[in-house]
């Protein structure tokens, strides 16, 4: 799964990189973004791209509390609440890097943290853009990341994933009245992602700065916050 995200990338960049010429999204970059904030994701229509900014996460009924904020690529065809977005209403979410917690308990005890789950910083040399669908409720754009089997390079940190795109998929990901295919969205290794162990303080999404992302310098580093 993908629970918290970074994006360093100012929303006029993100604009010129997609050929958005007129938005109006005010977000401010964030090293913690968590479920139910706004994001920054990209559409298309007949007449180009366009920004947005959704909420992270959708509301089920059968649920009271917990936002539904990923959806599972291998699945996400046969799922009620996701199929019929995959014709209208696929997006694409730009990234810096995202937070993901080793929690097996032998890969703890190696990393000397037994009781705790440690978090991982998962960044790329090249830009990070996330598969997403997104739906309008109430009045109110939100989305969901499609997630993956994490490629080999950062299994060890969890078994799921992002489901990124290269620049030719993101542009077929985007492109109306394409079907895109989800078997080749759903396998491939990418060379260039590295986890780097980063301290406890990304643990409370109320934490946001440049620290959060810095390598694991020991207990003391939670204290900075």
């Amino acid at each position: 799964m993908c629970g918290r995200f970074l994006r360093t990338t100012a929303v006029a960049d993100i604009a010129d990189a997609f050929f958005v010429e007129h938005h109006s999204i005010a977000i401010d970059p964030s090293f913690n973004i968590s479920p139910s904030q706004r994001v920054v994701a990209v559409g298309q229509t007949t007449s180009g791209n366009f920004l947005f900014d959704p909420l992270w996460g959708f509301e089920a009924s059968w649920k009271t509390s917990t936002l539904v904020i990923n959806a599972r690529i291998e699945s996400v065809e046969h799922r009620v609440m996701f199929r019929d977005l995959l014709s209208t209403n696929r997006c694409a979410i730009p990234m810096s890097g995202y937070y993901e917690w080793v929690t097996d308990p032998e890969t703890l005890v190696n990393l000397g943290a037994p009781s705790k789950k440690v978090p991982y910083c998962i960044t790329a040399s090249t830009p990070m853009v996330a598969a997403g669908l997104w739906i309008e409720d109430a009045g109110q754009s939100r989305v969901v990341m499609l997630t993956r089997d994490a490629c080999d390079s950062v299994r060890f940190v969890h078994h799921r994933m992002p489901v990124l795109l290269s620049s030719d998929q993101c542009a077929e990901w985007l492109k109306c009245g394409s079907t895109p295919s989800l078997e080749k969205l759903a396998v491939g290794q990418y060379s260039d992602l590295e986890a780097t162990r980063v301290g406890y303080a990304v643990n409370n999404s109320r934490n946001d700065s440049r620290e959060l992302v810095m390598p694991f310098s020991g207990e003391t580093q939670e204290r900075l916050f």
